[in-house]
């Protein structure tokens, strides 16, 4: 299953700090952040415009 969880930045340090680091990632970086799953990863497909 495939969700998201939208989350303001004022309740960024009571759910989990740790995601801090993820959210000035540049254009085109994919994260996930999952209770036993952390990661980032380029993704060149989201920048294409066309």
């Amino acid at each position: 299953m495939t969700f998201s969880l939208p989350l303001h930045k004022a309740h960024v340090d009571e759910w989990d700090p740790e995601i801090k680091k993820y959210l000035g990632l540049a254009p085109g970086w994919r994260s996930v952040i999952a209770e036993d799953d952390k990661d980032a990863w380029f993704d060149e497909q989201l920048l294409d415009r066309e």
